[in-house]
């Protein structure tokens, strides 16, 4: 089951939180497949960089990374 808007929103911010950083620092956004989205066009590399994405209408997060690309 997907999560009500303020439990994302919450998730979001608590992550942000714990990884650091100015929200400047922080790229979000929406995508049909954050998933995809996350991995194949902003380069992101799972156990190196910091992200989450969440089921909603497909929202995800990530700190950018000079390897990153926005």
């Amino acid at each position: 089951m997907a999560k009500s808007k303020s439990e994302i929103l919450d998730d979001f911010q608590e992550f942000i939180r714990k990884y650091g950083g100015k929200y400047k620092e922080w790229c979000v956004g929406t995508a049909p497949d954050a998933k995809t989205q996350l991995f194949n066009v902003h380069k992101f590399k799972n156990g190196v960089d910091k992200g989450l994405f969440r089921e909603a209408d497909q929202v995800y997060a990530y700190k950018i990374a000079p390897h990153t690309k926005q």
